[in-house]
């Protein structure tokens, strides 16, 4: 529609048959050669002055084309000396006439030379798709961000453009662009931008009610540009790409909501560092790394050997996690049961199976904000109703109780590798963190509370289930 408006009422213009360069007493010597040729025609009398005209039109515009190649060469000279490089590329265009290079000739991945424009087309098809990841015949990406559980902001708007926030971004569109597959520079809407955007708003209404781009949006025209080196292998080209004008609307103002969001999101983690609040520091961080995942990290194994498949590093990882815990990892029983001889219990440690209070009591007690282990129930999920919560538990911890003996699944936990000092190619540099199931933790803290009691009566060398005290220290202190 805006490309048949602007051909009925603006049009093309039209190529002047006079260059620019001509000067007007050039330009008459020329029409006067033009009659003086008619007549040679038929006189041949009328030659010999036609013949002398010719001569004066050849030495005037020699001499046109001279000053206004001087001309422009201090124009140009002024151009680059205030740094104008649009005014400068204009007149070097205008100097060389316009001319196109010829096709340049370039080398396949194994070295051959193109020569034929269908397979030089094809090879630019390849590199490019290889430099961007994306599939040429398709509009849609081939891989999907994962956000993971990341809940919207509410200070973004997500709601459809308005015709005011399209007519202010026509506005800010660049001048003077060369317009990508629809035709559509920036000036034709920026003629009247409120109209413009009346009639584009349809069309990115209907988009976002979609949460889809039409694909004729998203395509692009690749402009290659040389580099350095040699010119007949692809990675010394630089490819640049047209986009549609309605694309770059819409992408000029999610820039712009992007860059608020990241200023208001640096204005908050600034304040939570202010405050020691390392917790929403970290989750901003998160947020605005869109969860970004490394790549897998190299290791050796115990021979020195560098292991670069995803396999032989799962079994390094499990031979060194179960070497540091002393485990066998396709059992879920320990290695040795603990003689405790002619131990008696003490009566004042309740022995009963956990109560449904008991259980409820534990659930508030649960951390919030951590991570789930694998039955994946994030203590926030029983939290919402613990007394429900409690006794739909408490059947299955009842029986485990009444078994002594916890169900082999409630026993597995999920190895979170976090990277030390050194090099990270060595497992020893890594520290390991379980995330256990929640129903191990509840059962955690019952017995914690129930041991309670007793506190003062344990010996000193006792480190299990008491406070300031980790099991881990006594076990250094074995092992060396």
């Amino acid at each position: 529609m805006l490309r048949s408006i602007a051909k009925t009422h603006v049009g093309y213009t039209k190529k002047s048959e006079r260059k620019d360069w001509i000067s007007d007493y050039t330009w008459n010597l020329i029409q006067e050669r033009k009659c003086l040729k008619q007549q040679a025609l038929g006189d041949v009398q009328s030659k010999e002055p036609y013949k002398d005209v010719a001569k004066m039109v050849k030495r005037s515009a020699r001499n046109d084309k001279r000053n206004f190649a001087e001309a422009m060469a201090k124009e140009a000279e002024a151009a680059a000396g205030s740094n104008n490089m649009r005014e400068l590329h204009k007149i070097i265009e205008r100097l060389s006439n316009n001319s196109q290079t010829r096709t340049q000739t370039i080398r396949d991945t194994n070295g051959k030379l193109l020569t034929n424009v269908e397979e030089q087309t094809k090879r630019w098809k390849q590199h490019f798709e290889d430099i961007s990841n994306m599939d040429g015949d398709d509009c849609e990406p081939n891989h999907q961000q994962n956000y993971g559980n990341q809940m919207p902001d509410d200070s973004i708007i997500t709601n459809a453009p308005t015709i005011s926030e399209i007519a202010t971004a026509i506005n800010k569109l660049k001048r003077n662009k060369a317009p990508g597959e629809d035709g559509i520079p920036p000036e034709l809407l920026q003629v009247d931008p409120t109209t413009s955007a009346k009639i584009i708003h349809t069309h990115i209404n209907e988009a976002w009610s979609n949460e889809r781009l039409p694909c004729a949006w998203t395509k692009g025209t690749i402009i290659k540009l040389p580099k350095k080196g040699d010119l007949k292998q692809c990675d010394n080209w630089r490819g640049i790409t047209l986009l549609n004008t309605v694309y770059k609307n819409g992408k000029r103002s999610a820039r712009n909501d992007k860059r608020n969001f990241a200023e208001a999101m640096a204005k908050e983690a600034e304040a939570a560092a202010g405050s020691n609040n390392m917790r929403e520091l970290h989750k901003i961080i998160k947020r605005l790394s869109n969860n970004l995942q490394t790549r897998t990290q190299a290791i050796r194994d115990t021979n020195g050997k560098l292991l670069t498949n995803v396999e032989e590093q799962t079994k390094r990882w499990k031979q060194h996690f179960e070497d540091i815990s002393n485990m066998d990892g396709d059992d879920c029983e320990p290695n040795h049961q603990q003689n405790y001889g002619n131990q008696m219990p003490d009566d004042s440690i309740i022995t009963n199976a956990p109560t449904i209070s008991e259980i409820e009591t534990a659930i508030n007690k649960l951390k919030r904000n951590k991570a789930p282990g694998e039955d994946g129930i994030p203590p926030e999920l029983l939290q919402v109703d613990p007394t429900t919560s409690a006794k739909i538990i408490h059947t299955h911890i009842n029986e485990a109780w009444s078994n002594e003996r916890l169900p082999c699944a409630w026993t597995k936990g999920t190895i979170i590798k976090l990277p030390k000092k050194g090099d990270l190619k060595q497992c020893d540099n890594w520290r390991g963190i379980t995330l256990l199931n929640t129903v191990c933790k509840i059962i955690a803290i019952i017995i914690n509370e129930r041991l309670q009691p007793i506190e003062g009566t344990l010996r000193d060398k006792q480190a299990g289930f008491r406070p300031h005290r980790s099991c881990v220290d006594q076990t250094n202190t074995l092992r060396h």
